[in-house]
């Protein structure tokens, strides 16, 4: 048995899955077997996934505009000072410590050891560790009270979790009545990937079909091939999330690229960044077309 994470062209083979450990019962299931997996990868590379937001590649830009329009949420609601905030999924740090600079308390949770530290050094030199607590946390169990926060957030989290309903009933658990609830989750119809038909989710019934024909003729050999990160459509989380008692306020999705054909990048990193900018401003002004087709579908919510 062979066991792959399908992901991102950009992040192929990026996380080590060890067969043997799940077969021999290191892990009690599938899903345990398959976080920590995830985990192990951040946490070797926590240094690259901390620099980031300091590139200037297409890949970072997206990441940087998810930030910038989260700040550009938290900024529009004036959310008092001293403000508690939790944010899950820290990682280095660059938006608890943003958070922070601007009058927060901030409490900030990451599965990875790595991740917490890096945070705890970015504070002190930033000078505002009084207002964080960086700590080890599970999103699936969080170690809170209920309504103990004004808001939470969650980027680029909930696609790597084994649970992403689970995770997002406990966010709303600890929230307060009409606090704020900001997450996103990758767009199963995201237009880069809908273009490529080794990846769009438009044909992959007939994937499916051409699976099962090469199996029965012997051709390929079964393997298991666990999803990761996880994708919804819009309509598919807006449910998800409605469901768990959080009301929706805004969705919008960001970030175009890059763009590939049999997975294997088509435009060099400089147009790509180009594109992803045209068709930014076109998702931006609504256009039916690219409003909802971008990477990353960004939701904002208030606990009922």
């Amino acid at each position: 048995m062979e066991f792959n994470i399908a992901i991102e062209p950009e992040h192929l083979n990026m996380i080590d899955i060890q067969a043997d450990e799940l077969m021999i019962g290191r892990y009690s299931n599938t899903a345990a077997y398959l976080q920590r997996s995830v985990d192990r990868y951040f946490d070797a590379h926590s240094e690259e996934w901390s620099s980031i937001y300091e590139k200037n590649d297409l890949q970072s830009s997206i990441y940087k505009s998810r930030q910038a329009a989260t700040l550009d949420i938290i900024d529009r609601m004036a959310f008092p000072k001293e403000s508690k905030i939790l944010e899950i999924g820290c990682g280095a740090g660059v938006l608890t410590i943003a958070l922070a600079h601007r009058g927060y308390r901030v409490i900030a949770l990451d599965s990875v050891n790595a991740m917490v530290n890096l945070l705890s050094e970015r504070a002190k030199e930033g000078g505002v560790e009084d207002r964080i607590i960086a700590a080890i946390g599970d999103v699936h169990d969080l170690q809170f009270a209920d309504q103990s926060f004004d808001a939470v957030l969650a980027l680029g989290v909930l696609p790597w979790l084994h649970s992403p309903l689970n995770a997002m009933k406990e966010m709303a658990r600890v929230v307060r009545s009409k606090g704020t609830v900001i997450v996103t989750m990758d767009n199963k119809w995201r237009l880069n990937e809908t273009l490529d038909p080794r990846l769009s989710p438009a044909i992959s019934g007939f994937r499916e079909e051409i699976k099962s024909i090469l199996l029965a003729l012997k051709l390929r050999k079964e393997k298991f091939v666990p999803t990761l990160p996880k994708k919804y459509s819009i309509s598919e989380f807006d449910a998800m999330i409605t469901g768990v008692g959080v009301e929706k306020i805004e969705g919008f999705t960001l970030g175009f690229g890059p763009f590939t054909m049999m997975g294997k990048r088509i435009l060099p990193d400089a147009l790509g960044k180009n594109v992803n900018g045209i068709f930014q401003r076109l998702a931006d002004s609504n256009v039916p077309l690219f409003r909802g087709t971008g990477s990353h579908y960004i939701f904002i919510g208030r606990r009922i």
